[in-house]
């Protein structure tokens, strides 16, 4: 019992530590997406307007993952990691690749596109709060 009580306390903080990482990574991937000019800061995030076409063809699905994640309280960080299950192979092809960007602005700019398409009051929580 007392490895048990161990084990899931070894999970749990294993599991903090990666959600704490993959957050730093998105923020990054935020950053260096506005910094390129590839969105405008605006709360929430402006997507240029041929990045906006670009994803017309997923547009649709990227809103539906917004709207299941609004219902469960996701963060954008979340709500990327099912956009990349998803559509990645997708993703690369069509936008990392001929935009020259790397995965996670890809990701980040995904999200932007998926929550422009909710109604004006719904949005996506941005961030959860994280312990350091």
């Amino acid at each position: 019992m007392i490895h048990t009580i161990a084990n899931r306390r070894t999970i749990m903080l294993v599991k903090g530590k990666a959600d704490q990482t993959w957050e730093y990574i998105y923020r990054r991937a935020m950053l260096r997406a506005l910094r390129r000019g590839f969105v405008r800061m605006n709360s929430p995030l402006v997507v240029n307007e041929d990045l906006q076409r670009a994803y017309e063809p997923i547009k649709s699905d990227l809103v539906n993952i917004c709207q299941k994640a609004k219902a469960k309280h996701a963060t954008d960080p979340d709500v990327a990691l099912e956009i990349e299950k998803r559509h990645f192979p997708w993703i690369a092809d069509n936008i990392c690749r001929p935009f020259e960007m790397d995965q996670g602005e890809c990701l980040v700019i995904a999200v932007e596109v998926g929550k422009s398409g909710l109604p004006k009051n719904s949005s996506v929580p941005e961030h959860k709060t994280t312990p350091r």
